[in-house]
Formats: structure tokens, sequence, C-alpha cells
């Protein structure tokens, strides 16, 4: 009996081990959980719900790679015969996909990617009179097919299923969000000439920039003078002196300022030739105008208002002088139609005993000196100045001074 024994335990214990070889001993574990009495594998697949994301925040798109193409593989370590003892194991864990078809996902991805360029700032235009915001462009700086390819191996080897694709984008310094506020500025802007009533905004305003919004001073100066050249057709006391103006209208429209003043010149004009004095007073009716002469040189010059033709009141024309002189008098009469007129004036010199008697005098009640008003809003006879150059005229006048008019 005993010498069949030894063989009999040797034959359990190789039974016992072949049992073990096959299922965990137990208070063994394995990846962490009790596997006592279970049976051993050598591996065994679970598949992934993941999907490899890569996320583009500035293209506001997601894409996805292998939908439901991963599978995680557990490799079991080796079995080991005659361990009859508590085992700790671990087992190996591999990923498993698709490489072709991810090779071929990852091609696609780049085809749907926008191509590699440098950023663009964003840029407020004025072209032909309209304001024009071009929208910034993002700078992309994709990696190519086989290192993109090579990234995504890696994130998934380290059981990442995610990449980010923003630091392949770049954002340029100026966003068409940062040029909004300076866009609705030049919306709103306006300058006005409050003198003129002029107020320029708009296309008119815009067309005096180039492309870039600087400004274009040679427009500037064009349409400055073609405006006032038109404005001040019928003003012929002052005008606006554009050499002098312009420069504030450049510097108004720079600054971006609301209103601008012009600066004012008093008009001149020559005199005839054929009509020149050594001294005296020389007035005409056709260009209502007056020149004083001292010595052959004119010293002072002024608009005027003669007599009304087409009501039978013209001025009379001849060599006349000045036969008296009064301030702050009054003038009264009645014309022809039974219209009597008592009105004050601050300066008085009479020249003829013509018609109604003619002088030269102030009229508070004109304007449009030096224009053809006359024809339909002349005086009756009397030449008539505005109070200030009035006053000059008679300064310089005295009893006797010789007066032409023509």
């Amino acid at each position: 009996m005993k010498k069949y024994l030894i063989p009999l335990v040797i034959i359990v214990l190789i039974a016992i081990n072949f049992f073990f070889f096959n299922y965990y001993f137990p208070g063994s574990s394995l990846d962490g959980i009790d596997v006592s009495w279970q049976k051993r594998i050598e591996e065994s697949k679970i598949d992934l719900k993941e999907t490899f994301t890569l996320d583009a925040p500035s293209l506001e798109q997601v894409f996805y790679l292998l939908e439901d193409g991963f599978t995680l593989q557990l490799l079991r370590p080796e079995k080991e015969i005659f361990s009859l003892k508590i085992l700790h194991l671990i087992s190996k864990e591999t990923i498993l996909y698709d490489k072709g078809r991810l090779k071929e996902e990852v091609k696609e991805l780049l085809n749907t990617l926008p191509d590699n360029q440098a950023p663009q700032d964003a840029q407020l235009l004025i072209k032909e009179g309209e304001l024009v915001l071009l929208p910034h462009q993002l700078g992309y700086n994709f990696p190519d097919e086989d290192r993109l390819f090579e990234m995504i191996e890696d994130a998934i080897s380290q059981e990442k299923y995610q990449l980010d694709l923003e630091p392949f984008i770049d954002r340029p310094a100026v966003l068409s969000q940062d040029l909004q506020a300076e866009k609705n500025k030049w919306r709103e802007y306006k300058l006005e000439n409050e003198d003129y009533s002029w107020i320029l905004e708009g296309k008119e305003l815009y067309l005096l920039y180039n492309e870039d919004l600087s400004l274009n001073q040679e427009k500037a100066q064009e349409l400055l003078e073609d405006y006032f050249s038109e404005a001040d057709s019928g003003n012929t006391i002052w005008m606006v002196d554009t050499e002098e103006s312009l420069p504030l209208f450049i510097e108004a429209l720079k600054n971006h300022d609301p209103s601008w003043e012009v600066v004012y010149r008093r008009v001149r004009r020559n005199p005839d030739s054929n009509y020149s004095m050594y001294n005296g007073i020389a007035v005409s009716i056709d260009r209502q105008w007056l020149w004083m002469y001292r010595d052959s040189q004119v010293v002072f010059q002024a608009p005027i208002i003669s007599g009304n033709p087409n009501k039978g009141y013209p001025t009379h024309r001849g060599q006349w002088s000045i036969l008296s002189m009064d301030t702050n008098t009054r003038l009264a009469n009645t014309n022809r139609e039974g219209y009597s007129y008592d009105v004050p004036v601050n300066y008085w010199m009479q020249i003829n005993y013509e018609g109604m008697i003619e002088g030269i005098h102030d009229a508070t009640w004109h304007w449009a000196f030096g224009t053809d008003t006359y024809l339909w809003d002349g005086s009756h006879g009397c030449i008539n100045l505005s109070v200030a150059d009035m006053a000059t005229l008679y300064s310089l006048s005295w009893v006797g001074l010789p007066v032409w008019v023509y």
C-alpha cells in the first residue's frame, strides 16, 4: 500500500496544480478584483463606446473619428504551473482600432479643414464713398497628414480620445468686433458750418477720404473752393477766404470735429481804368461799386445799392461833387406814387439836386450791396452803403470833393 502512496500524492498534487493552472487560487485578484475559483482566460476584449474627437472652437466645429471603433484588449499574465499560492495579477491593456480606417478619416478631415494661411487683421475702409468693414481672417497652421496621424495615435495610446486643434489656429491682432465701435463713429460723424448751414455727412463726407481713412486734402480743397464759389455768389461785402479757411477745414476733418468756422475777407474789386480820378469818389452803376481816390490811388472801396431804374428812380450819371455833409439826420419825402417815407440815417452827403435830390448815405434796411438787387429793390436815386462803410467814406470826404457817377 505504501508503495502506491507516494505516486498517489504526486498524482493528486499534479491534479491540484493542473486545476489551479486553469482556475485562480482562492484569495487571488486580477486587476484588483477577487477571482477566487474563477476560470483563468488568456485574454478578453471589451468594445469601448468611445469616439475620437478633435475640437476647434474658433471654427465652431467638432470633428469625430473612428466612431465606436475602439476595442480594449486585456492580455492576462501567463499561466504558471506549480503556483499553489495566492496571486495578485494585472492584465496588460491594449487599445485596438483600425489604423487603415483612421488613416483615411484623417485624410478626409484635412480636406475638410481650411487651408493653411497667415492670419489677417480686420480692416475698416472707405471705397467709393462707402464704409466697408473687411472681416478678420483666422490663420491656420495645421500639421500634415502623417504628423496629425502620429499625434492622434499618441493620444490613443495614452487612452485620450480628444485632440485640441486650437493651438494650430492663430487669431489676428485686430478682430472684426474691435472695429465695430470705430465704424459706428464714422457712421455718426458729420461736420457742420453754422454760418452757411452746410452739413457734410454720409457719402459726400466719405468721398473726401482715401481707402485707408486718411484725408485726401486735394479733394477737400476742391470741395471747399467749389462750395464757397457758389455759396458766396450773392455776398459781396464779405466772402470766405478759402486760402485761410482751408487749414481749418482740413484740421476739422482730420480730428472729426463736429463743427468749424470759416475765415472771411473783405471783397475788393479793381477800379475801371477808364474812370480813374486824382481826388474824388468814382461810382459804377453797372458794377454797383464805389472807389475813393487820393492822389490817383484807391484808398477805400465799398459795394453799393443805387437807384431803381425799373421804377423810374435811376441814379443820375455825371460829374458831381459833395454839396453838404451831415450826421444823424432824417430823410423824408414823398415819391411819385404818393408813398411817404421818413427814415433816420447816420451819415448823409448830398451830391446833386437831380430827381428827388440825390446823395450818398447808409441804409440799414439793405444787405445785398454790390449785387443787381438795385434793379428791383434799389433806392429813389441815392447811393446806399452799409453803416460801417459809410462811416469810413464820410471820414475821408469833404464838401466840394468830386463825385463821378458813371
